[in-house]
């Protein structure tokens, strides 16, 4: 399986990430059938060759996902996106 991990810092407060958590879910379930359901501060995201978290903290976001077989040529774009779905979210990652 191809494997996308990314941790994004944020000032945004846990409830805030949570609730940009909760729209980044709403756009899964309706563009790609997704099912999410929440675990604590773990959202966990199962859909069509796809299963992962994205776990909302008071000062982080951490996405992990496994790509199945059929998303594997996929991988560089769906980091992409979801790297430019976090910029939107939470702001762009910070650069030292």
């Amino acid at each position: 399986m191809a494997h996308i991990s990314i941790t994004r810092h944020h000032a945004l407060g846990r409830e805030r990430a949570r609730e940009a958590a909760e729209a980044v879910a709403d756009e899964l379930r309706t563009h790609y059938k997704a099912r999410t359901t929440w675990d604590g501060d773990t959202l966990r995201v199962h859909g069509p060759g796809v299963k992962g978290t994205l776990t909302a903290t008071a000062d982080t976001v951490h996405i992990e996902a496994k790509l199945g077989l059929p998303l594997r040529p996929f991988r560089r774009s769906l980091e992409a996106e979801i790297r430019e779905r976090l910029d939107a979210v939470v702001g762009p990652q910070a650069t030292h």
